[in-house]
């Protein structure tokens, strides 16, 4: 009777411990997967800004390509305005170095 009522009460402490065990290792779990949404959240944040400040990037480069055609009295962006253009960035660029 005592070696039954031992084998019971090993089994049910066993049993206890296994119920603890898959506790915390759920409670991690979810920790986990908290921080991963978290961290989810925020790069998609993250991602949003940055293609927002990419488009505006784009549109200020289109502004300044259609001045720059103006400066050098082009109407449109063809192949020789496209490297009156370049020339200047170039020049620009040589000048600003050298000033540095």
């Amino acid at each position: 009777e005592l070696q039954e009522g031992n084998d019971v009460l090993q089994a049910h402490i066993t049993d206890e411990v296994t119920v603890m065990a898959t506790e915390k290792a759920a409670a991690a779990l979810r920790m986990q997967i908290k921080d991963m949404r978290d961290n989810q959240v925020f790069d998609h944040q993250t991602l949003a800004s940055e293609r927002e400040a990419r488009v505006g990037a784009e549109e200020e480069v289109m502004r300044l390509k259609s001045d720059l055609a103006i400066l050098v009295q082009a109407d449109d962006f063809s192949e020789n305005a496209e490297a009156q253009i370049q020339k200047m960035t170039s020049k620009a660029a040589g000048d600003i170095m050298y000033k540095e």
